[in-house]
């Protein structure tokens, strides 16, 4: 807003089958850029970029496979989907919790591998912790167990299961996963042992970890979609 002079509004969708049609409400209102963010959206996307030829269309955390394919009939010229190098902000707070765990034992919670955001930053927070140490002792769970409608939105489980982890000695714990990660953040500061926190700095998101966050692995989505 204060950089483009742009009116800025958003839906925070609750539903996968309102998708669609939240996208809409946009495109119909008039707005020329619109941003849908999460890996789950990037078909509905696509599908509006083509019905809506005339509005740009930014999707975060989105694979868009034409992008990288020499098919140019396939291409959507008004679509650009925006991913990050997860696995190396993951490595980077992986090594610094293996320099700061007493027990050489850590914990990582996170919504499903199934999303590749995701799944990078468990596994460059594994190679991150094993890198300064090949013996260091990983608990590192995925919430693949529900569908996408509750991965991401379970912070119940995300603090049971960092407990858990944290009843077997470890003593950071790294959560990523929108609210199941923050369950994760929350419960292991409740607990008093490090927590990690995930795409924004969560210092200023969750207070009530703060006492106790010893980083956050950061995506600049900002940055990244203003550019």
């Amino acid at each position: 807003e204060s950089e483009l002079g742009a009116v800025v509004q958003y839906i925070e969708t609750t539903d996968s089958k309102d998708y669609a049609k939240n996208i809409s409400t946009f495109a119909d209102a008039g707005y020329d850029v619109i941003v849908t963010v999460g890996f789950a959206l990037g078909e509905a996307t696509a599908a509006a970029a083509v019905q809506y030829p005339k509005i740009s269309f930014i999707g975060v955390d989105q694979f868009q496979a034409w992008q990288y394919d020499d098919d140019a009939t396939n291409d959507i010229a008004n679509l650009v989907g925006l991913g990050f190098p997860e696995d190396q902000a993951g490595f980077l707070v992986g090594a610094l919790a293996a320099q700061m765990t007493k027990t050489g034992k850590l914990g990582g919670v996170f919504g499903t591998d199934a999303v590749p955001p995701v799944w990078r930053f468990g596994e460059g927070y594994r190679a991150g912790a094993q890198y300064i140490n090949p013996n260091i002792e990983l608990f590192i769970v995925y919430h693949n167990d529900v569908g996408f409608d509750k991965t991401f939105t379970d912070p119940e489980w995300g603090a049971t299961t960092a407990n858990s982890m944290i009843d077997k000695g470890a003593d950071v714990i790294f959560g990523g996963g929108g609210k199941t990660g923050n369950g994760a953040v929350i419960g292991a500061a409740q607990r008093g042992v490090y927590a990690i926190g995930v795409d924004t700095d969560q210092y200023y998101t969750l207070p009530e970890a703060a006492s106790r966050l010893l980083s956050s692995a950061l995506k600049l989505l900002p940055t990244g979609t203003l550019e």
